[in-house]
């Protein structure tokens, strides 16, 4: 078991200011991109008076790993020092601070200015930004910088910026929100109520501006009301913004709303927008949808059709309370609020639509339930009404697109979508996923202009190179060669200088824990987007790697219970400890571990794959979801009470294991190209198909 120390990081630099005209005007200054930093905790490390001459320096544009912490876990101490211009103040009565910026920390940050403790966070994708009021600020002298980092496992410290302080906006101090769910357009439509949230960040008496309101039709950019107004808010006077919009005249369609907020005394505006309506599109004349591309490695099992499969027993009463206490009891608006009330309360919110179409077409084609197929074709109207022109769908405002899990949320609407596509011929669907696919190779490359795609995640890349999978079914459903294209430059992005070398690292060292940085959820999700490229390619290199990482998962890096990682990250092997408190058997690992070794076992028909299988779905997928409750354990431990959970909240895995769940009745049985079919699953069921054998 890797043993846990203590670490400590302190960086000094003098930043030093020029008064220059130009840069009296500038609203804001650079923090420096060097620390000091030391091993050892103690408290002194936040004084301003502390020696930290003798310390080292680190960059806080980059984990501590790669600047000589390798395999580092634990505690960590960063210094700096500053000189903060008085031209940073402002005129403004309405606050008398300026805004400190200390970029992402991975895991946790304790911040302290000047010795007094300014904020703390935890999460590593989470940008730290803090208010330093007047009084704490030496005014064009050295101020003191002190950040304590509590690392959890993986990656760890102070590693992307910005690094900055600036003078006060009106969005460092509140932000708007609706959180009205859209209505479905039904004639007649009466008068329809809007409110504005006005959220405070900080303690404000009064702001005193102008809210604006547009109402327009989403296709025809049509506007169809108006309205403008003064407006004074505060965190102590009403802080909600109610509209009334006659909408006797307005057509079915789909109407979205914008709110905008200008403050008389601070910079910046605030925006919003929200969906106010949506057309429930026709579904009608449904049927099967097949890829119009072969394979050309082709699998040598394939699932029998879903809806000639039933089941008893054990097994069925698993995969029904799936149905009945996860799937229909889905928070609809918290999977989809994000998407039409952007930007999403989570950096990640943007996966679980597509996470919980991926689970509920399996789930409908083996139950054919009424209500789920219902929800189902609510969900696909909302998130569709939800993209925009361009063919962005995720939850992210604009000066954030393709960060973080930005490509990752499309990932999972285009295999979400392209799967409902598959049982119900919707074009709409099929149409949303093309344009979200235009837009990922528009974006992305290494033409002019283009972005790369390893810089567009953290991981390594690993999220957003995991789009990799619905990128080759979506060239499957089309034919268009753009598709494949752009499934090749993954591959090629793994080898840039900053990429993961997935395919180069195992190959070569056939280490899971060796490569990228062992994230094992992302890793399994590219590997399977590996296999499927194998198929339509040949690349035997391709086959290579899958191969290798799948054997050193299974030998070494595998539980008894048929799940992996520590803290969501593959260890060195045969370390495997087993208690609640080091987070071992993420549920979203459980799942794509599944995912993995199914697309293998298709791809193969060997049975190691469904030995594997079947025991991860009796001992650890079934273990990780309550079937009283439809709770889900996000870590499912050996020892210990079992960490259920019903919200969505931070929360991925509650969208992952129904997954799992739902591909059960693909594995149960199978037809197998060489001699009729196989029994992978033993349990009561009945299974009318016809057997047939493509050798004869």
């Amino acid at each position: 078991m890797k043993t846990k120390h203590l670490l400590l990081f302190t960086i000094t630099s003098v930043f030093i200011c020029a008064c220059s005209a130009q840069t009296k005007i500038s609203q804001s200054i650079e923090l420096p991109k060097e620390w000091k930093f030391h091993k050892g905790d103690n408290p002194q490390f936040s004084q301003p008076n502390f020696d930290d001459t003798k310390w080292e320096k680190l960059s806080v544009n980059g984990f501590w790993e790669p600047q000589g912490l390798t395999n580092y876990d634990g505690f960590g101490w960063y210094r700096t020092k500053v000189v903060i211009p008085s031209y940073l103040k402002s005129n403004t009565e309405i606050i008398k601070a300026v805004r400190i910026t200390l970029g992402k920390v991975d895991d946790t940050d304790d911040s302290y200015f000047n010795g007094q403790k300014i904020g703390s966070m935890v999460g590593w994708d989470f940008e730290r930004s803090y208010l330093l009021p007047y009084n704490l600020v030496n005014w064009d002298k050295e101020n003191s910088i002190a950040v304590r980092v509590t690392d959890f496992g993986g990656g760890g410290g102070m590693h992307s910026g910005p690094h900055t302080v600036t003078r006060i906006k009106l969005s460092d101090l509140v932000s708007i929100q609706t959180n009205s769910k859209p209505l479905e357009f039904a004639l007649p439509l009466a008068d329809i109520s809007n409110a504005l949230f006005f959220h405070f960040k900080t303690s404000v008496k009064k702001i005193e501006g102008k809210v604006y309101v547009k109402v327009y039709n989403h296709l025809t950019k049509k506007i169809v009301f108006t309205k403008q107004e003064p407006l004074i808010i505060g965190s102590e006077l009403d802080t909600v913004y109610n509209i009334n919009i006659n909408a006797k005249e307005f057509i079915p369609a789909t109407y979205k709303i914008d709110y905008s907020f200008v403050a008389n005394e601070l910079p910046d505006t605030l925006h919003h927008t929200t969906l106010l309506t949506y057309s429930a599109l026709q579904h009608v004349e449904e049927h099967h949808e097949y890829p119009i591309i072969n394979l050309t490695i082709a699998d040598k099992s394939t699932p029998f059709d879903l809806e000639n499969m039933t089941y008893e027993g054990y097994l069925n009463d698993r995969m029904n309370a799936n149905l009945t206490q996860r799937l229909l009891n889905i928070d609809e608006i918290g999977i989809l609020e994000g998407y039409y009330n952007r930007p999403g309360k989570q950096t990640w919110v943007g996966e679980y639509p597509g996470k919980y179409l991926h689970a509920a077409v399996r789930v409908w084609q083996s139950t054919k339930n009424v209500k789920l197929k219902k929800q189902m074709d609510r969900i696909v109207d909302i998130l569709i009404a939800s993209q925009n022109e361009d063919g962005y769908l995720g939850t992210y405002m604009p000066a954030d697109y393709w960060k973080d899990w930005d490509v990752w949320a499309h990932k999972y609407n285009i295999l979400g979508l392209l799967s409902y596509y598959s049982i119900t011929g919707h074009k709409p669907a099929l149409e949303s996923c093309i344009k979200m696919g235009d837009l990922l190779c528009k974006t992305f490359g290494e033409n002019p202009n283009q972005l790369n795609i390893i810089n567009s995640s953290g991981h390594v890349g690993m999220p957003s190179t995991s789009v990799l999978e619905p990128m080759t079914y979506l060239y499957r459903y089309t034919g268009d060669k753009k598709y494949l294209d752009f499934c090749n430059y993954i591959i090629k992005a793994y080898e840039f200088d900053n990429g993961p070398k997935i395919i180069s690292t195992l190959t070569s060292l056939g280490k899971v824990d060796k490569t990228a940085n062992a994230k094992a959820y992302e890793m399994m999700s590219n590997l399977t987007g590996i296999v499927k490229l194998y198929q339509l390619t040949g690349n035997q290199k391709l086959l290579k790697t899958a191969n290798a990482a799948w054997e050193d998962i299974a030998k070494y890096k595998l539980y008894i219970t048929g799940t992996a990682s520590e803290r969501e990250y593959f260890q060195e092997d045969f370390v495997l400890p087993a208690n609640n408190d080091v987070h071992m058997g993420e549920g979203c690992v459980t799942t794509t571990w599944l995912q993995f070794s199914q697309a293998l076992y298709y791809l193969t028909s060997e049975p190691k794959y469904i030995t594997e299988i079947e025991k991860t779905i009796y001992n650890h997928l079934f273990a990780a979801e309550n079937p009283i409750t439809g709770c889900v354990s996000y870590y499912t431990a050996l020892q210990g009470v079992k960490p259920y959970r019903c919200t969505i909240d931070a929360h991925c895995c509650l969208a992952s294991v129904p997954r799992g769940i739902a591909a059960i009745p693909e594995l149960a049985n199978a037809k197998n190209a060489a001699n009729g079919f196989n029994i992978n699953l033993y349990t009561t069921e009945t299974l009318k198909s016809d057997i047939f054998s493509t050798n004869g």
